[in-house]
């Protein structure tokens, strides 16, 4: 059976330079997570971690931004609670989601959200166990979204369309789970 880890993370920026796919230093600031059954019905855990750094590194950090990503995470609150005594390593993250996996032996883990590429490859960086514990397969929402206009149909963009994404991890995997319903229940009445 599988399980769907849905995970969102912001972040410094992307992963990797525009045009050369060379890896860029990408810092996680926030990782929030929902984790599901295999029909995506029963929510079993959920959490939302903002990164612990000093002071010297939130320095860097701030200079290591694009003036697009600093106005995002500076307008969604996301740099200020960075500064708060609520925050968490990545190690601790990292052995929470590895120690939370291990609650259900003889599972299979998907990680699972809209674009989740880009969230899986920050988490095989900076959370090492959890990756280990992750299946090769992904269930991307936005993939899902993207079939329908393959038939010509523009249903997927009218539900991303009434999304309320701000760029707050924990925000935009509850959206993305509820659109991902909206796929689903699509689904069940085009089968039935």
């Amino acid at each position: 059976m599988t399980l769907y880890l849905f995970v969102d993370v912001e972040t410094t920026g992307l992963n990797f330079t525009d045009g050369n796919s060379k890896p860029r230093k990408n810092r996680m600031l926030q990782l929030a997570y929902k984790l599901y059954d295999e029909q995506i019905q029963t929510e079993y855990s959920s959490g939302n971690f903002f990164v612990k750094y000093t002071d010297a590194e939130l320095e860097q950090i701030h200079n290591e931004m694009d003036e697009y990503v600093l106005k995002m995470h500076t307008s969604t609150g996301l740099l200020e609670n960075l500064k708060t005594n609520n925050t968490t390593s990545l190690e601790d993250i990292d052995n929470h989601l590895y120690n939370l996996l291990a609650q259900y032996p003889g599972h299979r883990y998907s990680l699972a959200g809209n674009n989740v590429q880009f969230d899986y490859e920050v988490v095989r960086r900076h959370l090492p166990k959890t990756a280990s514990k992750l299946h090769h397969s992904l269930l991307d929402v936005s993939s899902i979204r993207r079939v329908f206009s393959t038939i010509g149909s523009d249903f997927g963009e009218k539900t991303k369309a009434q999304k309320a994404s701000n760029h707050d991890a924990l925000v935009d995997i509850e959206e993305c789970v509820k659109e991902l319903k909206t796929y689903q229940n699509v689904i069940k009445k085009a089968i039935t």
